[in-house]
Order: C-alpha cells, then structure tokens, then sequence
C-alpha cells in the first residue's frame, strides 16, 4: 500500500512539474515573440524613413541631373542661336556697306566690325566668314590688294584645312595660333607679320607665299612646297621645315631658323 502511495505522490509531483515547465516555457515564448515583436517594430521604424530618406534623395539627384542636361542644351542651342544671329548681322552689313561706290569709307567700319564678330563667333562659323570674304575677293592678295584688313583677327585655332584653293588670300598680321591649312593650296598668300605659332602647313602649296615677318615657331611645313616664297625675319623656332626647302624660297634673311640661330645674308 506505501509503495503504490509512493508511486502516486510522485506521478502528482511530476505531473506538477511538467506544468510548471510547460507554463515557463510559454512564458519565454511569449517573451521572446514580445521582444521579436519589438525589434521588428524598431526596425521598421528606421529602416522605412531611412528608406523612403534614400529613396528621396536619389529622385532629387536624377531630378536635378536632368534639370542640369536641359540647362546645358538649353545654353547650347541659345549659344548658337546667338552666334547665328551674329553672323547673318556681319554678312548683311558687308553686302549693305560694299553695296556703294565709295568703298574707302567703308573699309574703317568693316574693319573693326570683322574683328567683333570673329571674336563672338566658334571656329566653324569663322570658316564660313573668311571663306565668304575671300570668295567676295575682299581678302585676296594682289590686284585686289586686301580690302578688308585682317591685322589681329582672331582665328586662333581655326581648321581651315581642305582641297579647295586659297590662293592669293590675305590674311596680313592675323592670329592664327593652332590654325590648320592642311592640303591647301595657298600660292601668293600673303601672311607676312601674322602669329601663325604651331600653324599646320602640311601638304600645301605655298610658292611665292609671303611669311615677312611672321611668327611661326613650332609651325609644321611637312611635304610643302615653299619654293619662291619670302621668309625674311620670320622666328622659326622648332619649326617643322628642312634645309631644303628654305633654299628653295626667294629669302630667309635674317630670320631665326629651326634650331635657334639667325640666317645671315650669306646664308640665302
């Protein structure tokens, strides 16, 4: 009989045990779903506005990015408008001024009116201005003797090179710094006193050119043909142009030669 009661009373103890358990159990669970709960709460409550904060910031960017590009075509197309603008005005006073007889009067304003408008003008746009001078024999050499007077006009950096002719055009004492006139044929030019530094004359005919007095350090004269022309005082330091053709132009005296030194007169 105290066995069984034994066995009884221990049942009942663990049977009280395994509630116990059971209840503690539940309670961590609860306590742990209660502290996951608060953690998934927390979360979210940064990550969201940190989210949306990101998310803010990145339309913001592409938005002003976008504003930015139409700004900058907008600036463009206002740009070449404007120097359109410029360049019909300058070609409408030419045909307007040189219209009369009394062309000498003219010459002053068209003169100064030539340089503002090349400075307001891009490189392909001062192509066009100096070709339409030229083909109105405005700028020739010779029998026209340059009616319009190119001294300072900036064309720094102005491609004009191509397989038309150029012959006899004047451009006397212009800045052609960086210029290009690859290929062309530019015989009886005259270029005397002009800043034609780091010019390209490759592959030009240039026979009986005038270069009296003009810059042309760093210039290149590869595969030109120089014979004729007048190289008298001009600076040809670090010039791309050999023994050969200077021999074969009318005169380089007194100017300094590629390496440095000047040409006496015992030189030409």
């Amino acid at each position: 009989i105290m066995s069984d009661l034994n066995s009884k009373e221990s049942s009942t103890i663990d049977l009280q045990s395994c509630g116990r358990e059971g209840k503690e159990r539940k309670c961590c669970c609860r306590r742990l779903n209660l502290r996951l709960n608060d953690f998934l709460q927390i979360c979210s409550s940064i990550l969201i506005p940190l989210l949306i904060g990101v998310a803010t910031i990145v339309i913001t960017v592409q938005q002003q990015k976008i504003a930015d590009q139409q700004r900058e075509q907008d600036s463009e197309v206002a740009d070449n408008i404007q120097k359109e603008a410029v360049l019909v005005k300058y070609l409408e006073t030419i045909a307007e001024k040189f219209s009369y007889n009394d062309v000498p009067k003219a010459v002053p304003l068209v003169h100064a009116k030539t340089l503002t408008a090349l400075r307001q003008l891009d490189p392909k746009r001062k192509v066009y201005l100096v070709k339409y001078l030229y083909e109105c024999k405005l700028i020739a050499r010779a029998a026209y003797s340059s009616v319009i007077d190119m001294y300072d006009a900036d064309l720094n950096n102005v491609d004009f090179s191509g397989t038309s002719s150029f012959s006899s055009i004047s451009l006397v004492g212009a800045q052609l710094v960086g210029a290009s006139f690859a290929n062309r044929n530019l015989t009886y030019s005259d270029f005397s006193y002009a800043n034609l530094t780091g010019t390209n004359f490759q592959n030009c005919q240039l026979q009986n050119a005038d270069f009296t007095g003009a810059f042309l350090q760093q210039t290149d004269f590869t595969n030109s043909d120089l014979s004729g022309a007048d190289f008298t005082e001009t600076d040809l330091t670090g010039s791309n142009v050999n023994a050969k053709q200077l021999f074969t132009t009318t005169s380089f005296q007194a100017a300094i030669l590629p390496n440095g030194t000047r040409a006496m007169a015992a030189d030409v």
